[in-house]
């Protein structure tokens, strides 16, 4: 995986890949078992290697009071210096959940090569999206504990501060979490636009469906909402969970032909849930009120008096 280097001496992080190595490599193995060409499965390796997406954008909570925020390997780690000692709680079923979904995607048989080739990259994006981020009004109910000790970010360093024994959540804490949110809503947009163009709208949340055909694609979809709701915002005041379906370890794994049925029947949410406004990256600007004469002259005679 390519590293890169966001800040000097702090350590690489990478592409993840959404079809994951594994995935590839049962892939790969059927297509040798069905006699495929050289040829063709290198075609198929190369498409599916182009899901990809910056790991420093991969964030979610946790229950585990050591690590209330996670995230990919490289996203997170208890040094400054070396992102291997990582913050990645729940990695390992997050990655071979969604690597089930995306391998049954693939070996369904459902469509032609490109069609099926098309329906499992959608699927590992839609996966990555609901599995490894998180909207930032979810990221933000992280109270972190005195059982936190250590978290860097690749990009905005330490993420939360110590005072007198207190742990609280900074400014890195929080440019690491809307960033993470602006990535997510970006891509729900994209891949609607994909889940569409397929055939599977009742996957794509009825209110991004529209913007997306009122702008005729995602790109100015997006910017015509965003100039519905006045512009980018301090905060996410949405609900603090998906408004789409996120796949649990002991649901029935389904197709997008499956799930789509299953949403326009409306005994399943769709895939890409209803858009967030985006969120600026200045933190707010909190107006200090004067006080009154009264509390004035009380905070002046204690001052006084307790010199």
């Amino acid at each position: 995986m390519h590293q890169i280097e966001h800040r000097t001496g702090f350590g690489g992080t990478g592409l993840d890949e959404m079809v994951s190595t594994e995935t590839v490599a049962s892939i790969i193995e059927r297509m040798n078992t069905a006699g495929r060409s050289r040829e063709d499965i290198k075609y198929v390796v190369d498409l599916l290697s182009r899901e990809r997406e910056e790991v420093r954008y991969l964030l979610w909570t946790t229950d585990d009071p050591e690590r209330p925020l996670s995230g990919h390997p490289g996203a997170l780690s208890k040094r400054q210096s070396d992102m291997r000692f990582g913050l990645t709680g729940s990695h390992g079923d997050k990655n071979n959940l969604r690597a089930s979904w995306v391998l049954n995607q693939y070996v369904s048989g459902a469509g032609s090569e490109g069609e099926r080739l098309a329906d499992t990259g959608i699927m590992a994006g839609i996966m990555t999206n609901q599995l490894f981020s998180e909207p930032f009004a979810q990221l933000d109910t992280v109270l972190p504990t005195s059982k936190v000790h250590l978290a860097y970010h690749p990009v905005h360093g330490s993420i939360y501060s110590t005072a007198l024994g207190l742990v609280t959540k900074n400014d890195g804490f929080r440019r690491a979490a809307l960033n993470t949110h602006n990535a997510r809503e970006r891509r729900k947009w994209q891949y609607a636009e994909r889940l569409m163009s397929r055939g599977y709208s009742d996957l794509v949340h009825s209110d991004m469906r529209e913007w997306i055909v009122k702008g005729q694609g995602w790109v100015s979809g997006m910017n015509m909402y965003l100039e519905s709701v006045h512009g980018e915002k301090d905060t996410d005041s949405g609900p603090a969970m998906s408004s789409g379906y996120v796949p649990q370890k002991d649901h029935t794994i389904l197709t997008l032909s499956q799930w789509n049925a299953a949403a326009q029947a409306g005994t399943m949410l769709p895939a890409i849930g209803k858009p967030r406004p985006l969120i600026r990256q200045a933190t707010p600007i909190i107006s200090i009120k004067a006080l009154p004469f009264k509390q004035q002259k009380l905070t002046h005679y204690f001052k006084k008096r307790h010199k």
